[in-house]
């Protein structure tokens, strides 16, 4: 879903952050209709981006029924690859993992210092530190899903059947 970086999209509105944030955050009231990937150098170094292309939207709590139709609960979490953009050049910015997209998402890590995203808004938001991140513990079972472009699902597939 959606593409990446300085690459032309017929698509405006319409990709991976959308996707995401309204996994998260389903009440129509919560959801935020901008999700650019255009930031200062402030907001790219941010708590919520690290200075990395990967968001963390945070997590969700999801009920349903087991095998023996006993009530389970998980925890959802996403992470979001994606590339950031340059506000003043419109380059991407040059992040502390050299990478390529792909190997970034086959290969990488998420920060356990990120916070979650919820919206542009929060990116210098001090208040923000108060948002759960990755690395804090819950007794649920954890579900972590990757939100990655379409251009590394050849590579992610390949990755796996090893």
């Amino acid at each position: 879903a959606g593409l990446s970086g300085s690459r032309p999209s017929r698509y405006k509105g319409a990709g991976k952050s959308c996707l995401c944030h309204r996994f998260i955050h389903p009440s129509e009231a919560d959801y935020v209709k901008e999700h650019s990937s255009v930031l200062s150098l402030a907001e790219f170094e941010s708590e919520v981006i690290l200075g990395e292309h990967s968001v963390y939207w945070g997590s969700r709590v999801l009920a349903f029924r087991g095998k023996k139709k006993a009530e389970c609960k998980a925890r959802i979490e996403l992470i979001e690859h994606t590339e950031f953009l340059q506000d003043v050049t419109s380059k991407s910015f040059m992040s502390k993992d050299k990478r390529a997209y792909v190997e970034r998402v086959v290969y990488g890590n998420i920060s356990p210092g990120k916070r979650s995203f919820s919206s542009l808004d929060n990116l210098l938001d001090s208040s923000s530190a108060g948002l759960a991140s990755p690395s804090q513990i819950n007794q649920l079972p954890r579900i972590l899903i990757f939100v990655v472009d379409c251009c590394a699902i050849q590579c992610l597939t390949e990755y796996f059947k090893n």
